[in-house]
Parts: C-alpha cells; structure tokens; sequence
C-alpha cells in the first residue's frame, strides 16, 4: 500500500511539473481554445489537491491546502515571493479557490508587494474595482513612484480626463502614462487616436513606441499603418508584437510587405500566423536560385502565394481576422466566445465595464476569470469562490 501510494504520488507530481510550463506558454500566446486550456488548468488543480492529501510540503511549506486557503491573500503572496518555480500554481489557486481580498487589504497590499506579486493580484478581475481605483487615482498621479507597474494599471481602472492623460505623460512615468491611455480606449474616449500619435512622437523608446502602437492597433486607425511599417523596419525585434494587434484585414498589406524585409520577415509572418492561420509557400531567395552550388537555399515567403490568400481572407464576410476566425463589429463577441489569450483580452477589453476591461488588457487571466469577466452574472461571490473545489 505505502509502495502504490508513493507511486501515485510521484505521478502527480510529474503531472504537475508537465503542466504548469505548459499553462504558461498558452498564457503568452495571443489566441488559443479556452477549452483546451480550461482542461489543463483544472488537471492541474486536481493533481495538486491529489498531492495535497498525501504531501503537501512541496508547494505550500508545510501546510495543507486546506491551511492555504483559510490563511489567504497574504500567505500565497508569501509563498508567490519565496517559490518562483511554483508560481503557475498559486496562479490557478488564485484563480479558482481564494476569495478575493477587501478594497482596504486590496489597496494595502498594492502598496507593498514586488511586481511578481502584483501580477498575481492582478489575475483575480475582483481586484479591478471602479471605486477603489476612483478614490486613488490622485495619489499615484502625486506619487507614481511608490506603485509598481500593476498597482498603476489597477488604479487607473475608472474614467480618465484629458487632464489626466497630460498630467501622467507629464509626470515621465510611462507604465502610469500607458494605463491612462489604455483606460481612454476601454472608454473609447474621441480623441484616443490624437493622444496615441502626440505619445509616439514624444518617445525615442523603442519598447515604448511598441506599447503605443500595439494599443493603436485596437483601434483599426489606418493612418498608422506608414508608422507600422516603418518601425517594424527599424526595430524587428519588436515587429511580431506590434504586428498582432492590428487585426483590421486591412493592415494584412503591410505585413505582406514585410514579408519583403529581410530582418522583418520571420517576425511578420508570426504575426501572419497568429492572426490568418494560414501557412504560406516559401520559395528560395533570389541569390540563392542564382548561386546553383548553394546546398541549403535561404527560403523566402512566397510574395505571390502571401498575396493570394489576403486576397481570399478579404473576400470572407468580416473586417476583422485573429486565429483565421473572421468577424465584423457586431459579431466579435460571438466569433470569439470560445477563444482565450492576451489578443482576444485585448480586442475585447472596450467592450467590457472599464474595470474589466483594463483587467483584460493588462493581467494574465486564467480561462474560469476570462470566463466569468464576460458573463458578469456568474461573478462568484466571497464565499462562493472560496469553497468551489473544496
């Protein structure tokens, strides 16, 4: 018997180790199946309470999950900080078991955790609340340097004025001045697109020129397509992120122009990937047809084969493409209902309460939080969350 139960044991605990790098690397993917990742989110949680009656030293130091979650928000963000390699599962226990914290231990705790820790609070959309962010979005305008990146995000989760916006931008703060700008399109705020080109002039920063031009590609702004192009030019590094946002099938063209970059092409056809779900026919570069010697040609996308399928993806119903799912305005809900990851959060993020809405675009959601975010009635209450898989 203690021979089986060892047995089991280490199963579990293989099982775990498999499936918490696999949950991470479809968290930073921008569009996958939500049943596909519900299913290993919930294996997950179901091997760790396997464990948990037979050893539960490994991932919780000594106590039981049942110590865990009584104890809270302030022991797992304690085992969060002491036990990287753990982190996917304090994620899902965060997700799926523990209540979330009140607004008065919500905001203490913004104040005083390291960014690792604040990524964690983040995944639970309770802690998104419109009125906490309203009654503190002054004081970290006054201070942005006692907040961490997502304390700022969830505390610019209310309404933002123009006011706001130049203050922040003023302040050289740019993670404040991004989640002012961000908040302004879950608004949907007129002028959006004249703050996003005045930010992008204003920087010289790469990496923040690519936030701004990842968050004006929610808006489907074909004037920035030229900008688009020139910067994925000159920063390739940045070309795949930047790219997948702008999921308007008119801004296929310029990835289809990229793909005549050479330090751009790889990148732009992830993004092409990502958005089409189409695989193109590569074709040998020009020197190297004429180089006869050469043993492995350097393949080239196919700039005729790239052009016929924007031209058939055009033709389907929809201006809009993300997973080769096509869609218009009024049926995005729909179409993407049954899809998770960071660019379906985002390509939904105005069309959610504020709140919500920047959640989506900024916090690392497991698929029961995106879930319960887009059907809001089935928001769980204290009580209920606490005691679902006990």
């Amino acid at each position: 018997m203690a021979f089986t139960a060892l047995t089991k044991l280490k199963q579990h605990n293989k099982r775990i180790k498999n499936l918490c790098p696999l949950i991470e690397r479809y968290q930073q993917m921008g569009f996958y199946l939500s049943d596909t990742v519900a299913r290993f989110e919930k294996q997950l949680l179901n091997h760790v309470y396997a464990v948990n009656d037979d050893d539960n030293s490994a991932f919780f130091n000594g106590k039981s999950l049942e110590e865990v979650i009584a104890l809270g928000w302030p022991y797992i963000l304690e085992l969060n900080n002491e036990f990287a390699e753990h982190r996917p599962i304090y994620n899902i226990l965060a997700s799926y078991v523990l209540a979330p914290m009140d607004q008065a231990s919500c905001l203490a705790t913004l104040k005083a955790q390291p960014e690792h820790n604040l990524e964690l609070i983040s995944s639970d959309a309770a802690h998104w609340q419109v009125e906490l962010a309203t009654a503190h979005k002054n004081a970290v305008l006054q201070s942005p340097e006692h907040y961490g990146a997502y304390a700022k995000c969830m505390l610019f989760s209310c309404p933002v004025t123009e006011l706001d916006i130049k203050q922040s931008h003023a302040s050289g703060d740019f993670d404040m001045y991004y989640a002012a700008l961000v908040s302004a399109h879950c608004q949907s705020l007129e002028k959006l697109q004249d703050y996003l080109f005045h930010g992008f002039s204003q920087t010289d920063c790469p990496e923040q020129q690519s936030e701004i031009l990842a968050l004006a590609g929610l808006g489907h702004d074909p004037r920035w397509y030229d900008v688009l192009f020139s910067f994925c030019t000159n920063n390739p590094g940045y070309t795949s992120y930047v790219l997948s946002h702008f999921y308007h099938k008119a801004a296929l063209k310029v990835m289809v122009s990229l793909f005549e970059v050479p330090q751009c092409q790889d990148a732009a056809y992830d993004a092409w990937l990502v958005l089409t779900d189409e695989s193109l026919a590569k074709v040998p570069a020009l020197e190297d047809v004429d180089n006869k010697d050469r043993h492995s040609p350097h393949l080239c996308i196919s700039e005729y084969d790239a052009e016929r399928v924007r031209q058939e993806l055009i033709m389907q119903p929809g201006d809009y493409l993300m997973g080769g799912v096509s869609f218009s305005k009024q049926t995005k809900a729909r179409a993407l209902r049954s899809y998770g990851g960071k660019l379906v959060q985002r390509a939904m993020a105005n069309e959610l309460a504020l709140s919500l809405g920047m959640a989506a675009f900024f916090a690392p959601l497991s698929t029961l939080q995106w879930q319960r975010m887009r059907q809001p009635s089935q928001q769980p209450s204290t009580s209920e969350k606490a005691t679902d898989h006990a």
